[in-house]
């Protein structure tokens, strides 16, 4: 079960021919309630699933206007909705026979996730295809709506998961304590960086799917570093390069050398990378010596006084 998430709607209209061939026990998993409507040639079929208990009716136009606008009033931070099409623009172009105002709020929010490759409308989320719906996904997106740091993986030591704006005075102090290293980049003032990180959750955590994460230690929750995953452009083309950094008193005790390894893991198994880059100062000899052990090897030196590695993985 996703924590928190109380419903899930999903319309199908079958003007855009999708297909979704429920499977209820994995559906079941998801939230508290799912409720499924699916208007084909052969009618409209409502689904209602919670818990162990499934329900399906075929229903007429008149409730079928009231599941579309319960979608609509109900998409609040609980829930999730997911149409292969704008759903306020639907109810429009069905014209019921009662004319329900929404509020500019309620037009606003009415789909989190737009389904289908011929889907129109403002979600900030598109799948092409109705198989790419699953526990994962819809936990990525539900996390982002409220707020919620995703988890990304764990190791034997360690927690590595997106950043929040709760993080950010534990994020302040981290960087603090490597004040005094030549190679690690300042932060702006505080409340030009909280802005910058606010962008940088919305424009790289949720557009790309990765970025540079934080690291957590097990045993006692303290944010100890950053590693991740972030583009860089080289000879002219958008790679993705690993980046890391752990807090002075974290230093030398094999952490970054674990995260980098989980992140190697997870480019390969989750992101079906093929290769990743390593863009380390020329004169940074720990980070070079890290990358090194990590397999990383020499793709191009003194680039800008750095040096870039490259591994397949």
């Amino acid at each position: 079960m996703i924590e928190n998430l109380e419903n899930i709607y999903i319309y199908i209209d079958d003007n855009l021919n999708i297909e979704l061939n429920p499977d209820f026990k994995v559906m079941s998993a998801w939230a508290k309630n799912i409720n499924i409507a699916i208007n084909s040639d052969d009618g409209i079929s409502y689904y209602k699933i919670s818990g162990d208990k499934i329900s399906c009716e075929t229903v007429n136009l008149t409730k079928l206007e009231d599941i579309i606008v319960r979608m609509i009033k109900g998409n609040n931070m609980n829930s999730l909705v997911i149409s292969d099409c704008d759903l306020v623009d639907l109810y429009e172009k069905k014209k019921f026979d009662n004319s329900y105002e929404f509020t500019d709020d309620e037009l606003g929010r009415s789909i989190d996730i737009g389904l289908g490759i011929e889907y129109y409308g403002h979600a900030k989320y598109v799948l092409f295809e109705a198989e790419d719906l699953n526990e994962d996904y819809l936990r990525s997106v539900f996390f982002r709506k409220v707020g919620k740091p995703l988890e990304i993986f764990q190791t034997e030591r360690l927690i590595i998961r997106e950043m929040c704006l709760d993080d950010m005075p534990a994020y302040i102090k981290l960087y603090d304590s490597l004040k005094s290293c030549d190679f690690v980049e300042k932060l702006y003032p505080y409340d030009e960086e909280v802005e910058f990180v606010k962008n940088y959750i919305q424009n790289m955590y949720t557009f790309f799917g990765y970025g540079l994460w934080l690291v957590f230690k097990k045993d006692s929750n303290e944010l100890i570093g950053r590693a991740g995953i972030e583009n860089r452009e080289i000879d002219g083309e958008t790679k993705q390069e690993i980046g890391y950094l752990i807090g002075k008193a974290y230093q030398g005790k094999g952490y970054a050398y674990e995260a980098c390894q989980g992140i190697l893991d997870y480019a390969r198994t989750v992101l079906n990378l093929d290769e990743l880059f390593a863009c380390v100062h020329k004169e940074n000899f720990p980070s070079i010596a890290l990358a090194e052990k990590l397999g990383f090897r020499i793709y191009a030196r003194d680039v800008g006084e750095m040096n870039i590695y490259r591994i397949e993985i």
